[in-house]
């Protein structure tokens, strides 16, 4: 009798053995610029259909793109968005250093730097608070843009059409008690934060932790990334909360001011 363990371990390596192959077709790519299925296959050690295959999946995704005269493969639109995304992103991490570091110097809380990416935060720099109870977020983690501070304080910059597409493709779900899961509750939300010029989860994503977030701003205007505290709301308390937003907008201005942003 086949064990559940033993059909879990074969389809993992199965598809452990796709992505290796995915990624050699990749590499090689970026070497010959141009390659067609025949050739990909004796590279890859697969028949032709098997190498057509793995083509057709990374053509789906945008990674590849076949030439409609000679019927060869090259990279595609999406490898070079990735890589925009990571030159950008590796400029304003190094940047970023600085402010987050006056963040949590002034404020005691973990302070943290996001980025969109395909419809999502992601963190790509931090600097931890030295206290003992404090928030504990890791770069690359990725983060609803409903219910986080520095989700919101990105999102809250799009127009309202944009931000309903975007909302409409996501999978909403309630973390806790508190999360806003309704589309036209969340719109008015961002309304407030765009208002106000600073993004709050109180307690929306994780119970116990306050985060204030507001966004980070490039020298054409555009929204880069949301630079942001959190921390647990024992120390984030109502009455200090005002003194928090002032240092969050202070320092996300002065980031957004040295990438060339002027009002």
């Amino acid at each position: 009798m086949i064990r559940m363990s033993d059909m879990a371990e074969t389809k993992k390596k199965q598809l452990i053995g796709s992505l290796t192959k995915g990624l050699i077709i990749l590499e090689t790519m970026m070497e010959k610029k141009n390659i067609g299925v025949t050739e990909l296959g004796t590279i890859l050690g697969v028949n032709k259909s098997s190498a057509y295959r793995l083509l057709s999946t990374l053509e789906e995704r945008g990674f590849v793109e076949q030439d409609s005269d000679t019927g060869k493969y090259r990279l595609g639109i999406k490898l070079a968005r990735l890589e925009a995304i990571v030159l950008d992103s590796s400029k304003i991490r190094e940047i970023s250093y600085s402010y987050l570091k006056e963040l949590t110097s002034r404020t005691r809380e973990t302070s943290s730097l996001s980025v969109l990416s395909e419809n999502q935060g992601i963190i790509i720099e931090k600097m931890n608070s030295e206290e003992k109870i404090s928030a504990n977020p890791y770069i690359g983690m990725v983060e609803p843009l409903y219910c986080t501070a520095l989700g919101k304080a990105i999102l809250s910059n799009y127009p309202e059409e944009k931000q309903r597409e975007i909302l409409e493709s996501l999978n909403i779900v309630a973390y806790t008690p508190k999360t806003m899961t309704q589309i036209p509750h969340i719109i008015d939300d961002l309304k407030r934060t765009s208002a106000s010029g600073v993004a709050i989860d109180d307690e929306e994503y994780s119970l116990g932790m306050r985060c204030i977030a507001a966004a980070v701003y490039d020298h054409r205007g555009d929204t880069i990334a949301a630079i942001g505290i959190s921390g647990p709301i024992s120390r984030m308390r109502t009455e200090i909360i005002d003194k928090y937003i002032a240092i969050v907008k202070e320092v996300a201005a002065e980031f957004s001011s040295q990438l060339g942003y002027r009002k």
